[in-house]
């Protein structure tokens, strides 16, 4: 994982571990990126999260250390810390990139020094209140000390709610995916298919979806995670690195032949797992699909206009701009640009 670019490593530590002491005063930390892309403690206060909101502008990146004493048993208070990160709408995708694995790092050293009860992830700042804090730190667990411990949570209940056969692979997987640098021309993938009612990681490869339509079987349902590279179309070569960037993508396929009830529960875990992935790395769209001709570098040029360096191929039909829609006809990959 790359290193945190932290400003002072023991200035850090020290001010992360006031949050511990009552007679400190302190309740809270903001960091932020300075000009010169190095973290630095922003602020070290006390208040409301709302006082907080003029930080997170469109175009910024921050993370909160807060301590909250949610009421206990019998009016007990019982002080826990959150990590809390905001991501902009604005800011740009080579930043937002290399932020994410600057913000897992960051979790695990906070969590070092003192013991984290979980992460949570604003987008909108209507979003930020005591109140929406309160609720989300009580479905929160407190047993885990990773923010994938927030994957447990995907809004998917009942029998069909999403499962993992093994969480702690699920996060090794996506860790390794977020520093990941697939060679032009290809493609670092991760599938998951079901071990009965679990998804399971049961094969991973470097040579993009020429490789992974390969493992895709017409009678199961499978989700796959892919990282490729991509060249902007003002590149005079394919070695001009300069121009170069990365895209995560989301594949979710239903073979052909799949029954209706394991068809019902992919459908219904594809949005959960997809907002899971999210808490690793930044997902740039996703593709949809039912036949095997539909999986192939084309499908990337709906989803950012830049162009897959491998990809000699026609562009893919069928976009969509809702990530909550699914539809389409038996035949056609649909991808939906999220970003």
């Amino acid at each position: 994982m790359a290193q945190v670019p932290l400003r002072d490593a023991g200035v850090f530590s020290r001010e992360v571990q006031r949050l511990r002491d009552p007679t400190s005063g302190i309740t809270r930390l903001v960091i932020t990126y300075a000009a010169d892309g190095k973290l630095d403690v922003a602020d070290a206060g006390s208040g409301s999260i709302i006082d907080l909101v003029p930080r997170f502008t469109s175009d910024s990146i921050v993370y909160v250390v807060l301590a909250v004493q949610p009421e206990g048993e019998g009016g007990y208070t019982m002080p826990k810390f959150i990590f809390l990160s905001w991501s902009g709408p604005h800011v740009a995708p080579m930043k937002r990139a290399r932020s994410t694995p600057h913000r897992l790092e960051l979790y695990d050293k906070i969590n070092a020094l003192i013991n984290l009860s979980g992460e949570i992830q604003f987008t909108d700042t209507a979003e930020i209140s005591d109140r929406v804090l309160l609720t989300k730190l009580k479905a929160t667990k407190a047993e885990g000390s990773s923010p994938s411990k927030m994957v447990s949570a995907p809004s998917s209940s009942g029998s069909h709610a999403l499962k993992l056969v093994d969480p702690a692979d699920f996060e090794k997987h996506m860790r390794g995916l977020v520093t990941a640098l697939p060679l032009p021309g290809a493609g670092d993938w991760i599938l998951l298919s079901y071990v009965g009612d679990a998804l399971s990681i049961v094969n991973t490869g470097h040579g993009g979806f020429s490789e992974v339509v390969n493992h895709l079987h017409e009678d199961q349902a499978s989700f796959v995670v892919m990282k490729v590279v991509l060249v902007d179309a003002a590149a005079t070569s394919s070695d001009d690195i300069s121009y170069r960037t990365h895209k995560n993508i989301f594949l979710s396929w239903v073979g052909p032949n799949v029954k209706p009830v394991p068809r019902a529960k992919s459908s219904q875990h594809r949005v959960p797992l997809y907002q899971a992935i999210g808490v690793y790395m930044p997902m740039h769209g996703e593709v949809q699909a039912m036949q095997k001709e539909d999986v192939s570098d084309a499908i990337l040029n709906k989803i950012t206009k830049g162009k897959a360096i491998s990809s000699n191929e026609p562009k893919a039909k069928g976009v969509s701009h809702s990530p909550s829609s699914l539809g389409g006809k038996s035949g056609t990959a649909k991808s939906i640009d999220v970003r």
